[in-house]
């Protein structure tokens, strides 16, 4: 439930709060973070995932409906970054957990490109990138599932 409230009632909360007063004063830039997970089903963290499918629709649903306003916004889906999220949430023994892979100041510096760029959406690496916007595109949800599963199943960073 801390998980809901921070990934799904915390983005309505904050934007309920800022979003008016940045229209009212002309605009301005929005970078709302969520996850590659929120584009796919994600075994062994489903409530994570749900809930990074809940920001992913919130941020297209309100950017379309503030077009005009000006305000710039874009998402961010980072993907498995090396900062101390898998340890935080028990998955260090997972292949996902095991491999983060990118730096956070280059996810940060892709992410301040693409808002100051006008992107819509950026992921914090190109091999995120491929599983965001190919993969992820052209699998199915069970497929979809079925891989995730392999990369974030308890044990499986020993698994070959």
């Amino acid at each position: 439930m801390q998980l809901i409230r921070l990934n799904v009632e915390s983005y309505v909360h904050i934007s309920k709060i800022f979003l008016p007063d940045m229209i009212k004063r002309g605009g301005g830039h929005v970078l709302m973070t969520s996850s590659v997970s929120g584009t796919a089903p994600i075994p062994f963290e489903a409530v994570y995932g749900a809930s990074k499918a809940f920001v992913n629709s919130f941020f297209w649903a309100i950017r379309n409906e503030l077009k005009g306003s000006n305000l710039n916004m874009t998402l961010l889906m980072p993907g498995a970054t090396e900062t101390n999220f898998f340890k935080n949430a028990g998955q260090s023994d997972t292949r996902v957990g095991a491999s983060q892979p990118t730096k956070p100041e280059e996810v940060a510096e892709r992410a301040w490109y693409a808002l100051m760029s006008g992107h819509e959406y950026v992921y914090g690496d190109e091999a995120t990138e491929y599983e965001g916007d190919v993969l992820n595109r052209i699998q199915s949800e069970s497929q979809k599932a079925q891989r995730h599963r392999i990369l974030s199943e308890p044990g499986s960073a020993s698994k070959k």
